[in-house]
């Protein structure tokens, strides 16, 4: 038993991590996009 909630909670932890690692590949193809904006925006 003890085994098997060590197990869902890691592989909730490694989802999470997962989920967490795109949310910042998003934010970044955000942020890069807003800064590309910007700069064809100052010419």
């Amino acid at each position: 038993m003890p085994l098997c909630c060590g197990c869902r909670s890691a592989y909730r932890r490694a989802r999470k991590r997962v989920e967490d690692k795109r949310e910042t590949a998003q934010r970044r193809a955000r942020r890069e996009a807003k800064r590309l904006k910007k700069m064809t925006g100052s010419t």
